[in-house]
This record gives structure tokens, sequence and C-alpha cells, in this order.
């Protein structure tokens, strides 16, 4: 009926908070043997993040819907590098602290396929699968002795499937369990060319997957 439709379509805007786990994979290829070195990089949750979502839901019936939106999502995590150098002529050493922030963007535009399996007086559960296509970006801020440098470690495109568990409370509020599947990998290479002395460089490409689970709630107006 067209009353049950209308009651779960309309705009919606939306806040997820989170962790992330990053998968990385950084390859340096040596410039005499062409080598390469692969060593792989797994965050396990490591990162916490925090999301927005801006779109529009159209259920066809009071069952089945489609939701198409625009996503932003920032992860981050901070580190401290210490390195004790020994001062000459001593036994003592010196403490340097280096404080890390790895920082994760990703903006994506997504198409949901929304399904609610029960109502019970306006408050149901629900389901949804997606995908959605955007762009990601990660950098390395490290500050030491009062200067701050940011180094981009892998940017590009993104592909992530969307998919989740959803409850419905009346026709405004909707709380949800998110997963943001990453199906490509972002990299960048860095280091390729010469030095100074005309010698080949060690490039190095590093790619990164973030796999992204979140909280949410959002407001339909």
């Amino acid at each position: 009926p067209k009353e049950a439709k209308d009651s779960l379509s309309g705009f919606f805007l939306g806040a997820e908070l989170g962790y992330s786990a990053i998968f990385g994979i950084v390859d340096e290829k040596d410039s005499t043997t062409n080598a390469i070195t692969t060593t792989t990089r797994t965050d396990n949750f490591a990162l916490g993040n925090i999301g927005a979502k801006l779109g529009y839901t159209h259920f066809f019936n009071k069952w089945v819907g489609l939701r198409g939106y625009a996503s932003y999502t920032y992860a981050y995590d901070y580190s401290n590098t210490i390195t004790k150098t020994p001062a000459s002529g001593t036994t003592a050493t010196t403490t340097t602290t280096t404080p890390i922030l790895d920082s994760h963007h990703q903006v994506a535009a997504n198409v949901d396929v929304a399904f609610k399996f029960f109502d019970v007086n306006g408050v149901g559960l629900g389901a949804f699968v997606g995908i959605g296509a955007g762009y990601a970006t990660s950098n390395k801020i490290e500050t030491a002795e009062n200067v701050t440098t940011t180094t981009n470690t892998a940017n590009g495109f993104v592909l992530p499937v969307n998919a989740g568990l959803e409850v419905y409370m009346g026709k405004h509020h909707n709380a949800s369990l998110n997963f943001r599947i990453p199906t490509l990998a972002y990299s960048k290479t860095i280091g390729a060319g010469t030095d100074a002395e005309g010698n080949p460089t060690t490039p190095t490409t590093t790619s990164i997957r973030n796999l992204i689970i979140t909280l949410g709630y959002s407001y339909t107006f």
C-alpha cells in the first residue's frame, strides 16, 4: 500500500563510528637486480574511524527498497616512534619520540538494495547489500623537533561492497551495523629515478585495502 511505502521513503542524513582494518602490501624493487621484496602489513582494527552519509531511500513496497547516497569515512591511528641515540664518549643515550598519525580518507557514491524482514508496530529488522565507487587517499604525518612532515603513502580508485543489518524505528530513525568491504587496492610508487650521483634508486610501491566496520545512525526526513 502507498501509505506503508511512503512511511519508509525519504531523504536521510547519517553518521557512523567504528574501526578499520588495514591490509597493505609493500613491494621494493632492487634497481640493479630487479628483484622484488614483498612485505605484507596487517593492522587488525588498529584504526578508529568516523563517517557521514547523505542520500535518499525509496521503498517500492513495505519490504524492498533502493538507496542511493554519498559517503565519507575518515580513519586514523596514532603511534610513536622511539629512537635512542648513544651520546659520544659516554654511556648515556638521547631518547627522541616522534608522534605519527596514519590518516585515511575515503569518499564514495553508493547504491544499496534494502530489505525489511518484519515489522511490528513500526519497529522492524532489515538488511542491505550494495556497491560503492569512489576515491581513497592515505597519509603519514610525523612530528619531529616541532617540524611536521606529511607523506602521501597511497591513493586511488576504490570499489567497496556494502553490507549490513538495520533496525527501523518508525519512519525517522534507523540504526545499522555496516561493513564496507574493499575489492580493489589503491596504491602509490615512490623512489623511482636516480640519485644525485646518477645511480638508480629503489622504487617502493605501497598498496592498501581498508576494511571498515561501523555502527551508524540515520534520520529520514
